[in-house]
């Protein structure tokens, strides 16, 4: 089994349900699946496939959560390369991945000068027009997903390289214990560089849910972040202890209380229940908490 197996965006029921949605923009199940799709097909077109990686160099987007799911139906493995890098940094990614291909956007084509892969525009490709990928995802659950690379903080950065079938195996675990369920929001915290946005991503869909983006302000203003759950009535967050710790600060701050969260996942470093987070869930007392 594949992961798109499991994330089947053709789901009738799910159609004109909200799948994406990115301030005042909202992308359907159906929109999603076809501009997708597209992504799917031009990569395709461009030689890629089941033992190929891909660069991706986007800001949070829409179209960078479209590029993820283009290049995994597409059979190739998604490279995420986070604009900010040093170049050095950079050059040493796309040395070790070899990707063929680089997404990115005209505001970055710049890091990518003079590489041998195939830089591709993400303002130039049509995703509203054009043919769409519509057969199933060559891939097998031996061929590669994602390759992420670490911090670089004992050394060079190295590649680590996940396959379809412990990623599918997470995202089934999460399907069996996750109290979401269709319609249910996500938030997208985590950079897409990070493995935890994975599960954000994949899970979200797997479930028919919608992912919702927010900005890097958001990101790390707490008082923001605690108003965007609120305003977007936000039902899952995956969040390092020290997000948890700052969201629960405002939530002491502000008097104000993220009522619609049903599931709360922290992971990355040792978890402390603190009286700010003890009185968070207090607040919560259905919330599941992992």
């Amino acid at each position: 089994m594949n992961l798109t197996e499991l994330v089947d965006l053709n789901r009738i029921l799910l159609a004109d349900r909200p799948a994406l949605i990115a301030d005042s923009k909202t992308l359907t199940y159906t929109a999603l699946r076809a501009h997708s799709g597209r992504m799917a097909q031009l990569l395709i077109h461009a030689g890629t496939g089941p033992g190929y990686t891909i660069g991706l160099c986007l800001d949070r987007s829409p179209e960078l959560i479209v590029s993820v799911l283009g290049i995994v139906q597409a059979g190739a493995a998604y490279v995420p390369i986070d604009p900010t890098y040093p170049a050095e940094r950079i050059a040493g990614m796309l040395e070790d991945a070899k990707p063929p291909v680089v997404i990115t956007s005209k505001a970055h084509q710049h890091l990518f000068k003079g590489t041998s892969a195939k830089v591709i525009l993400i303002e130039e490709i049509d995703l509203n027009n054009g043919p769409v990928f519509e057969g199933p995802c060559p891939a097998t659950a031996d061929d590669l997903l994602y390759v992420l690379f670490t911090s670089g903080s004992t050394g060079r950065p190295k590649g680590v390289a996940m396959h379809h079938a412990p990623l599918t195996n997470l995202i089934q675990w999460q399907l069996r214990t996750s109290v979401c369920k269709a319609g249910d929001r996500t938030l997208q915290f985590a950079p897409i560089s990070f493995d935890v946005s994975f599960q954000e991503i994949f899970t979200t869909f797997a479930q028919g849910g919608t992912l919702v983006l927010i900005t890097d302000e958001d990101r790390l203003n707490s008082t923001q972040l605690l108003r965007k759950i609120i305003a977007q009535k936000i039902n899952r967050i995956i969040v390092p202890f020290v997000a948890l710790q700052y969201l629960a600060e405002a939530v002491e701050r502000t008097g104000e209380v993220p009522s619609t969260l049903k599931e709360v996942f922290t992971s990355g470093e040792q978890l402390k229940i603190t009286p700010a987070i003890a009185n968070l869930f207090k607040h919560l007392p259905g919330c599941r908490f992992c």
